[in-house]
């Protein structure tokens, strides 16, 4: 089939190391057509610097090396996980 384009899923938990893959992916196909998008709290966007985020109806991959998302251990010892439970 020719001529349909991408849509990809960008569900509420998905990382944003994923939402970075996906928008490489998105720019590098001639196929792309819309991007579904989640949004991060902020204490997300404090542990992985670089986060991809919506501005204005569109997302710009970043121009650091890989997917240009970073992971900061000192702000992630900040939000310790929680014991598994009710």
């Amino acid at each position: 089939m020719r001529g349909v384009r991408l849509a990809p899923h960008g569900p509420g938990d998905v990382s944003p190391l994923a939402q970075a893959a996906t928008v490489a992916l998105d720019t590098s196909s001639p196929a792309f057509g819309v991007q579904e998008a989640a949004t991060f709290r902020e204490a997300v966007l404090e542990v992985f610097p670089g986060t991809i985020v919506p501005r204005l109806g569109a997302m710009e991959p970043r121009e650091a090396p890989g997917l240009g998302v970073d992971f900061d251990e000192s702000a992630a010892r900040g939000y310790p996980a929680r014991a598994p439970g009710p």
